[in-house]
């Protein structure tokens, strides 16, 4: 997987192979080539799971409704684009800052003043 400037994460699957990858809730998955079919993350209904699949052409598009782990299967060789949900940064921005606020925050509670 590779990540253009844009924030957009490109993905290559050979022609029969499977794929999974972390998407969240208003990711939009556009297929550049190849023919794949896509599972998103499983949903629960009474005591069974369903997983519905969704086939996707080249040039079509389709905007994840639930955040979790996607499996992709290529028919043919495929390349596709995931882009992040508007107004979302992309998952190691937020990881990054996180740890770094973390981090900041124990070293600041140290140095306190007491009276």
């Amino acid at each position: 997987m590779r990540t253009s400037v844009s924030g957009a994460n490109t993905l290559v699957s050979a022609a029969g192979s499977t794929q999974q990858f972390h998407a969240c809730l208003g990711d939009v998955v556009v297929v550049e080539a190849g023919r794949v079919v896509l599972e998103e993350a499983p949903s629960w209904l009474a005591d069974t799971v369903y997983r519905t699949p969704i086939t996707l052409a080249e040039g079509e598009a389709h905007q994840i409704a639930r955040t979790g782990w996607v499996t992709l299967y290529a028919h043919a060789a495929a390349r596709l684009q995931r882009y992040p949900a508007a107004g979302k940064p992309a998952r190691e921005t937020t990881f990054l800052s996180t740890w770094r606020h973390r981090v900041a925050r124990l070293m600041f509670s140290s140095f306190q003043l007491h009276d």
